[in-house]
């Protein structure tokens, strides 16, 4: 027989996913509308969503508590790396879909993107999408399908965490943060698509 306790924490964890999931796909429809391009379908955005709720509960949280403890250890505050470390596993987990917006459509001519629009587009998602929406930026279509699925995407991003850890974080333990959890979500993005 379950607990009471149990199952209060049972169904206040399911109705956190719920709300997470639909702020999820209100993003996803949001940016879809400004750019005017499908970016993935509600189908798809379930089945990451799905693997990313496993992988938190059984990768990611032991990952907190270790890295929270480690941080006790050390004397250091980490709370403010350790979200911005969930925010960006969280991200890494939908973002690689975005490569969406960047490919050929059924009327557009495009050509392989150089290997710096593909950095710019890996590394400043958000911002790119923006500044397309606003209509500063022409969006750059490429011929190359899923330009985000690949370990040498998975290795520029990785360089970019860590840099972005270097600027925002003075000790070695907070500069490890978003290296380590926006990976986290990068790959449990790939092993859904079964790129490994």
């Amino acid at each position: 027989m379950i607990s009471p306790i149990k199952n209060s924490f049972s169904q206040f964890f399911k109705e956190i996913n719920e709300y997470i999931l639909n702020f999820t796909l209100f993003l996803i429809r949001s940016v879809e509308r400004k750019v005017r391009r499908r970016i993935i379908l509600r189908k798809v955005a379930l089945k990451h969503f799905s693997f990313m709720v496993w992988a938190f509960q059984r990768i990611v949280l032991p990952m907190v508590f270790c890295y929270l403890v480690v941080g006790f250890l050390f004397h250091e505050v980490v709370f403010d790396s350790l979200i911005l470390g969930l925010l960006l596993f969280a991200y890494g987990n939908f973002f690689p879909d975005f490569d969406s917006l960047f490919t050929v459509g059924n009327n557009r001519s495009g050509k392989k993107l150089s290997w710096y629009k593909k950095c710019l587009l890996l590394c400043f998602a958000p911002v790119c999408i923006f500044m397309f929406s606003i209509g500063r930026w022409k969006i750059p279509f490429s011929e190359t399908p899923k330009i985000f699925h690949s370990f040498k995407s998975v290795t520029i991003y990785g360089v970019f965490l860590s840099l972005l850890g270097f600027l925002l974080y003075s000790n070695r333990i907070e500069i490890a943060s978003p290296l380590i959890f926006g990976l986290s979500g990068y790959l449990a993005h790939l092993k859904v698509d079964k790129y490994w």
